[in-house]
Formats: structure tokens, C-alpha cells, sequence
């Protein structure tokens, strides 16, 4: 797996990052983003998770209907 992030559509990469060890999770966080003062701030993350996007959602504070 491979996040990168660019400055638009069709622009050159401005950071790139390859997530080679995936586990056996049912879900992944790849990257967080978030802004920070006037600019956008990339991490990877690779972080695996055994449960499903809703139980993800759940673990991070987020009410989700069944």
C-alpha cells in the first residue's frame, strides 16, 4: 500500500509513503492529516485493527447506528 499526497490533481507528489507490512486486521489506518496554522500537516500511520470500520469508529469516539 502506498499514501501519497500531492498539491492538486496531476501535481508532482509532495510526500510519499509505503506501508509494506500489512497484518492480518480487518482494517487500517494508513495516514492521519490535519491542519495545522496555515498548512496541512501528513503522518503515516499503519495501524491494523481486528475489528470492523464501525468497531474503528467506535474505539476513536464516534456514535455509529447498527
Amino acid at each position: 500500500m502506498e499514501v501519497i499526497a500531492t498539491r492538486g490533481i496531476g501535481e508532482a507528489p509532495t510526500a510519499r509513503v509505503a506501508l509494506g507490512a500489512a497484518t492480518t486486521g480487518r482494517t487500517m489506518i494508513l495516514a492521519e492529516i490535519h491542519r495545522r496554522g496555515d498548512g496541512w500537516r501528513l503522518r503515516a500511520v499503519g495501524q491494523g485493527h481486528d475489528h470492523a470500520l464501525a468497531g474503528l469508529a467506535r474505539s476513536h469516539g464516534v456514535d455509529v447506528a447498527e
